[in-house]
């Protein structure tokens, strides 16, 4: 089984709880769910894709741009290759977490972890039996759920035991909720998501948004509600100094 990576380079962490660490990104390809209520659009050969901002790592129909790696010290050269100094290895997607059974997934992070702290974006909806893949209790966890403007249904895109089952596993956890205009109007489903967790865990909060234009719409009622409410705020640094460029 090959292991998709849509990209790899070194930036500046633009969002949640290592906001501004030199941090290597690894992008895997294909994710659990589609999210066309984010409303981001890219166009390719006429036909017009619509998802998150990742769309291009979510989409089979992108897989053409991808490398398919076939063990991970192929992976490992191409990091060396890059030669630039970072602290976090952050490995994203699309949903990272349905490669977790992958033994080159699985041995890039055994030999990544013994230099780099990792940790892994996910939304939270891929099942992980933590006793038979202990490797996995060693990462640190960026949970995102989606909420209803991604435009998934609840029973997909909200799965209360597998968000239970990271938050107690993993070796650190947090929640980064993306808040757009009718969650900031509407907050209810994100309070009565946190109030079913029951968990003692960070809650970062973010605005929806893919250029300045749309954070700067948002950015004051959502730290609003995080002021009001004792959760975190989280900004997206990379779009504040680059607008719509995201690895600059």
């Amino acid at each position: 089984m090959k292991l998709p990576v849509v990209e790899m380079f070194v930036t500046i962490q633009g969002e949640g709880s290592r906001m501004g660490v030199p941090s290597l990104f690894i992008r895997l390809g294909g994710c659990s769910l589609a999210c066309p209520g984010f409303g981001y659009e890219v166009v390719k050969n006429g036909k017009k894709y619509v998802g998150c901002d990742s769309i291009h790592a979510v989409n089979q129909d992108f897989s053409d741009g991808w490398d398919f790696y076939d063990n991970h010290l192929a992976i490992l050269e191409k990091i060396l290759e890059l030669d630039t100094l970072f602290e976090d290895v952050v490995i994203t997607g699309g949903e990272p977490m349905i490669h977790y059974q992958n033994l080159i997934f699985i041995n890039l992070i055994n030999v990544l972890i013994k230099k780099h702290s990792i940790h892994v974006e996910t939304n939270g909806t891929i099942p992980i039996d933590f006793n038979k893949y202990p490797l996995y209790k060693d990462l640190n966890l960026t949970i995102s759920p989606k909420m209803k403007i991604s435009g998934e249904s609840e029973s997909r895109r909200i799965r209360l035991n597998v968000l239970r089952s990271y938050i107690s596993n993993a070796k650190t956890s947090v929640l980064k909720i993306v808040m757009g205009k009718m969650d900031i109007l509407n907050p209810r489903e994100i309070q009565n998501l946190l109030f079913q967790l029951k968990e003692n865990i960070p809650v970062y909060v973010m605005p929806l948004g893919a250029t300045q234009e749309e954070l700067n719409y948002l950015s004051a009622s959502v730290w609003n509600f995080a002021k009001q409410n004792g959760y975190r705020f989280s900004d997206r640094l990379h779009i504040r100094s680059f607008n719509d460029k995201s690895r600059i």
